[in-house]
């Protein structure tokens, strides 16, 4: 009976995923949603999730999104600006070309090149106590657009 009650119980959970077009995640410290055709990657590190677009023929960058956690430093306190200053600063180093577009209260849109592979990366950041997500969506630069809604939508889910 229970191996039955556990069928059923799977085959709703399925059923419900699925007619909603949306697949759940989570981990200790997150949950979020991603779209039925994207794949999501759990590793149990510093980068808890990647999450791929769908491949599409003959493209050269596959659109991702990635969330990291990080414990900061207790004793001080932390606002979603003073992480992106420290974002910036870090990102600065390691890609000089890095070009600030757009950002707001807890999220910076900017480009940088990557390996040789110009990207635009959607960053947005969530402080709890003393843990900080950061959620990073990539895209080539002239796909962004594209995907900037769908990016949103997965970024807004995550809480």
């Amino acid at each position: 009976m229970k191996k039955i009650f556990a069928v059923v119980a799977s085959l709703f959970l399925a059923h419900s995923v699925f007619a909603q077009g949306k697949l759940s995640f989570s981990d200790s410290k997150v949950s979020g949603e991603i779209p039925a055709g994207w794949e999501i990657i759990y590793i149990d590190s510093t980068v808890s999730f990647y999450i791929f677009a769908p491949e599409k023929e003959n493209d050269s960058f596959r659109e991702n999104i990635t969330v990291t956690h990080e414990q900061l430093p207790s004793g001080q306190k932390y606002t979603t600006q003073l992480y992106i200053d420290a974002l910036l600063t870090n990102l600065k180093v390691l890609c000089p070309d890095l070009e600030v577009v757009d950002s707001g209260k807890d999220w910076i849109i900017y480009n940088i090149t990557v390996n040789g592979i110009k990207v635009r990366q959607y960053g947005k950041v969530i402080i709890k106590k003393n843990n900080a997500t950061f959620i990073c969506a990539s895209a080539d630069p002239n796909d962004f657009d594209n995907y900037k809604d769908i990016f949103n939508e997965i970024v807004a889910s995550i809480k």
